[in-house]
């Protein structure tokens, strides 16, 4: 796979919905979890009761051969820290683009909390696939007041915006095929499940 938003947001969506509790109910912790536990060879972070939004980040990259400084990581200050010092966080935190990675502060403290993948940038607020939210990976809509900072991946010259952009219009031929509806669907925030129906 090439190093680019497309197929990290994909394989973010596909995750939506996923619950420890439910997905992993007969195994110890989290895929994610266990993914990072086989890759650092420290067992603790495949165990249970363990944060993993951020290594639910990383095995999202790690699946989608993407890469982003700071990951792959398990503590959401250390991707802080590795983006800070590669110079990939964004001057300004509201020209965040699909497939970022963005850092929140809930307390507004100065340190991170919790990590999740932009999917859209609608302005006022941005649209995310996270992990480890009430222990599901799930898409919420974060106001800016809670976002610490946001990372830009370094994709491949052949993932620039406007051909993410151009891959997501839609030429008036009176076809929609699944492909289509999944990127409009994903760039309007949409349930992304290839079909067009209410929305």
């Amino acid at each position: 796979m090439a190093n680019n938003s497309s197929d990290v947001l994909s394989i973010a969506a596909g995750e939506v919905g996923y619950c420890a509790y439910v997905n992993d109910a007969d195994a110890t912790g989290t895929k994610y979890g266990r993914f990072y536990a086989d890759l650092t060879g420290e067992p603790y972070f495949g165990g249970d009761n363990v944060a993993w939004c951020a290594m639910f980040v990383s095995w999202v990259f790690a699946q989608a051969g993407a890469t982003c400084p700071g990951i792959p990581k398990a503590y959401v200050p250390w991707i802080e820290s590795d983006a800070e010092a590669a110079g990939a966080v964004r001057g300004d935190r509201t020209d965040a683009q699909p497939g970022d990675v963005v850092l929140f502060d809930w307390g507004g403290d100065g340190s991170p909390d919790h990590v999740g993948i932009v999917e859209g940038n609608a302005g006022g607020f941005l649209r995310t696939i996270e992990g480890n939210v009430s222990r599901c990976v799930a898409r919420r809509n974060r106001d800016w007041g809670v976002v610490r900072c946001v990372i830009a991946p370094t994709w491949d010259s052949s993932s620039s915006q406007s051909d993410r952009i151009a891959a997501a219009s839609l030429v008036v031929d009176g076809d929609c095929g699944v492909r289509t509806c999944t990127e409009w669907q994903s760039q309007l925030g949409c349930t992304v499940d290839g079909e067009i129906t209410g929305q």
